[in-house]
């Protein structure tokens, strides 16, 4: 009888320790917040943009941030946009790395990506409202545990998360572990381009951003993309015209972005963004690269263009990249 209890109680014990070491699944949102604008100096066009990231648990608080920034430079000097400049593929803060140089004139000897890890690190924890809370001059910022780390001006960050944290279009999941990612491709619509002559010349380009939570085999948990527009206006001189411009996102439009009216499926553009962020769920980077497209970059996929009629090149471009990045 002894035996028989002492063999019950051992299986007992290796039940409970084997429970104990799983995680349990909860569930969490994914959510995206960008800050853009149209910018200048001397005779180049900048496009401007502070993308954040975060997953949110039940209570609000951040458990994960991710933060990058875009500074697309075209010069336009004369009145005609630089053929180089527009055939670059533009990269992020976060994917020159070292090669963005701000490491030679930090006061802490951090590059630009060190800087905001370090702030995305610290902000874990937090809610929406505590991170808008925090000091955003630089000059009198007094937490030590910020400027330890992150001495750059961090107002456009703030700003980004909090729309991030708030973000009505986030995303719902369930994960006991998972890794997060963040990408931008940006890209000129070179047929639009119009040089300047007595008219203001224009340079359209568009910043695709992607977030994504994917498993710890890379496979897509949840994704939540958006689009920034940017329509550089400039004179003959070589002179930005609508330097300054804020700009909004096609997902912050909304239903003001006007494409359900000219839509075969009567589908304003977020719709179709979520019909594709709900495609890809379970597809890890090859599959997203996979999707077959049509000549002029539409889903070829039934199930995809019954929700999903608009070109989505640079949305697969810019999420392969981003289950990439993820960690």
């Amino acid at each position: 009888m002894k035996k028989y209890v002492a063999l019950i109680l051992s299986a007992l014990v290796i039940f409970t320790m084997a429970g104990c070491g799983k995680k349990k699944e909860k569930e969490y949102k994914l959510g995206l917040g960008i800050i853009s604008e149209i910018s200048s100096e001397d005779t180049e066009a900048i496009v401007k943009g502070t993308i954040a990231t975060v997953v949110l648990d039940s209570d609000g608080k951040i458990i994960e941030c991710r933060l990058d920034a875009v500074e697309n430079k075209i010069d336009v000097e004369g009145g005609k946009p630089d053929s180089e400049d527009i055939a670059s593929d533009f990269e992020t803060k976060q994917e020159l790395g070292e090669d963005y140089g701000m490491k030679e004139a930090s006061k802490i000897n951090k590059e630009w990506y060190e800087q905001a890890d370090h702030f995305s690190n610290y902000v874990e924890g937090l809610t929406a409202e505590q991170v808008g809370a925090i000091g955003t001059d630089k000059e009198t910022e007094t937490d030590q545990l910020i400027l330890s780390g992150c001495t750059i001006d961090i107002s456009d960050f703030v700003k980004a998360i909090v729309l991030a944290c708030e973000d009505k279009n986030y995303q719902r999941f369930n994960a006991a572990e998972f890794k997060l990612g963040l990408a931008v491709k940006s890209a000129v619509e070179k047929n639009d381009i119009k040089e300047a002559a007595d008219k203001d010349g224009l340079i359209p380009m568009e910043c695709t951003v992607s977030a994504v939570v994917t498993d710890k085999e890379g496979k897509s948990l949840a994704a939540n993309l958006d689009v920034f527009s940017a329509n550089i206006k400039y004179n003959k001189e070589g002179k930005v015209t609508n330097s300054g411009e804020k700009l909004q996102t096609k997902k912050q439009l909304g239903d003001e972005y006007g494409m359900k009216a000219a839509s075969k499926i009567n589908m304003e553009w977020y719709e179709q963004a979520r019909a594709f962020e709900q495609y890809v769920a379970g597809l890890d980077a090859t599959g997203v690269n996979s999707i077959m497209l049509t000549t002029d970059n539409k889903a070829e996929d039934t199930i995809l263009k019954a929700g999903c009629t608009i070109a989505i090149d640079n949305f697969m471009h810019s999420l392969y990249k981003a289950i990439n990045y993820a960690k």
